[in-house]
């Protein structure tokens, strides 16, 4: 299928978006541990301003999406995207917002801020939706395997990322606290763990794909996600980012800070849980 058309950036609303570095590289990290988006100074005075963070995503019976998260108290979270859409929400008590996006047929890639005082802190990353997919919005970083607001824990590949190099990672949702093996074409390419909430992102830092199809697992205990997935190398952007659909689900490639692309691709609903021996 063709490419969608290319998107008008208006770069004066885009200008809030800042991604930069590689998969194979690594970033500076900021504090977004619980409780981290209250912490304030014995004065009162809030010393370090948390970054808003997305972190669930309800979809409505239209196929809007109801984004939620957690932000600085008393903070406005702005989220915007490279054709003008926003919303904005206030900050609850708890630190909790929760903002509507209308239904698309398409992925949108949105940047997240929250504003207090004069002051305006950027997420870490940025939020993509995609309507029909497995994850219907993941967040995206530089150099990371993308982050699913809302699976499951069945064990399931919701996302593969990778760089015009062949580094790749993977994420998705398997029971909370269970180890992981990423095995691609057949060998073992990184191993880690799900988290408390039953997420998992899996880097294979020393293995460089060439471009094509290959066939990734997540083995769990007694069962595995499989699925193939084919990489294409990215085209020069004419905007932030572009998308169309594919037979793995949805292809989004967003550029770099500084130069370069990014390809995260969100996979559709279909099953992938099936069980593998345990020995």
């Amino acid at each position: 299928m063709g490419r969608l058309a290319t998107r008008r950036v208006d770069p004066m609303r885009w200008s809030a978006l800042l991604l930069a570095g590689g998969l194979a590289a690594c970033g500076v990290r900021r504090d977004t541990s619980p409780g981290a988006a209250t912490r304030q100074t014995e004065s009162g005075e809030a010393s370090y301003l948390a970054p808003p963070r997305a972190t669930a995503v309800r979809v409505g019976a239209d196929g809007g999406l109801t984004i939620f998260g957690t932000a600085p108290l008393r903070s406005t979270v702005q989220i915007v995207s490279p054709e003008g859409e926003q919303a904005r929400a206030g900050v609850d008590a708890r630190g909790g917002w929760s903002v509507h996006l209308s239904a698309s047929p398409q992925p949108r890639l949105y940047a997240v801020s929250a504003m207090l005082e004069g002051r305006t802190v950027h997420a870490d990353g940025a939020l993509i939706t995609a309507p029909g997919a497995a994850a219907p919005a993941v967040t995206v970083r530089a150099g990371y395997a993308a982050s699913p607001l809302s699976l499951d824990q069945s064990t399931r590949i919701a996302s593969v990322d990778y760089d015009p190099s062949g580094f790749i990672a993977v994420a998705g949702a398997a029971p909370a606290h269970t180890q992981l093996t990423l095995v691609v074409d057949g060998a073992p390419a990184a191993v880690g763990q799900a988290d408390q909430a039953g997420r998992y992102a899996l880097l294979a830092a020393d293995r460089r794909l060439a471009m094509g199809p290959h066939q990734l697992q997540v083995r769990a205990q007694g069962a595995a996600s499989e699925r193939q997935v084919t990489l294409e190398p990215p085209v020069a952007l004419a905007a932030p980012y572009q998308s169309w659909p594919g037979p793995d689900g949805w292809r989004v490639e967003w550029g770099l800070n500084g130069g370069g692309v990014q390809t995260t691709l969100i996979l559709d609903r279909q099953a992938a849980l099936r069980r593998v021996g345990s020995g």
